[in-house]
């Protein structure tokens, strides 16, 4: 066994009663490797136009309900709130920062020496793969950097607006669920999609 796939199993002893109402008991918690990315359905991420959550794994062994569970950390923001991941957010394990940026090395190789971290050449190469784009045109390029920058700067906001958040998301529960109005939070950047 590698030092990354003992990593990967690794898991912190934790009691879920010590994450009190954090944890959902109505929902089934998600056991995926530690310390890996993964895409996430996240209402909020979704309705705001970025697309999946994109976010580092935490792994627990729960002692006290006997099973794994893993919390997340989003990454492409400037902090982010911890999320547990639960089975209906449909994980998918993208694997780890290297794992991604060999998926397209020429998209990465382009968002590093643009001075991207790789967090967010992380999510510049999966969200070139689901947008279809490539850096091949300075269109192409220009598309890209846009959506970094909108991703990076709406995911911060949502990170740190948990309580706007939670009422859109109730909101979206009833049927009323509308984005943000990112024209109105941040009047000189948000000029439309490219």
């Amino acid at each position: 066994m590698t030092a990354s796939q003992s990593l990967a199993k690794m898991a912190v002893k934790a009691k879920a009663s010590a994450f009190g109402n954090y944890i959902d008991p109505e929902r089934m918690l998600a056991d995926l490797p530690n310390m890996v990315l993964v895409e996430l359905d996240v209402p909020e991420y979704e309705r705001n136009g970025l697309g999946g959550m994109v976010a580092k794994t935490l792994r627990y062994e729960f002692v006290d309900l006997n099973q794994h569970g893993c919390e997340a950390m989003s990454i492409g923001a400037e902090r982010s709130r911890a999320h547990m991941i639960y089975t209906d957010m449909k994980p998918v394990v993208v694997g780890t920062l290297k794992d991604v940026e060999a998926r397209a090395p020429d998209v990465a190789k382009f968002l590093m020496e643009r001075r991207y971290g790789p967090e967010m050449v992380a999510v510049g190469v999966l969200r070139a793969a689901s947008m279809g784009l490539g850096v091949a045109t300075a269109d192409e390029q220009a598309r890209l950097v846009a959506f970094l920058n909108k991703y990076h700067r709406r995911a911060t906001w949502l990170e740190t607006h948990p309580m706007d958040v939670r009422m859109a998301n109730m909101e979206a529960m009833i049927g009323e669920g509308a984005a943000f109005d990112w024209a109105r939070i941040f009047p000189t950047v948000e000029t439309g999609e490219l």
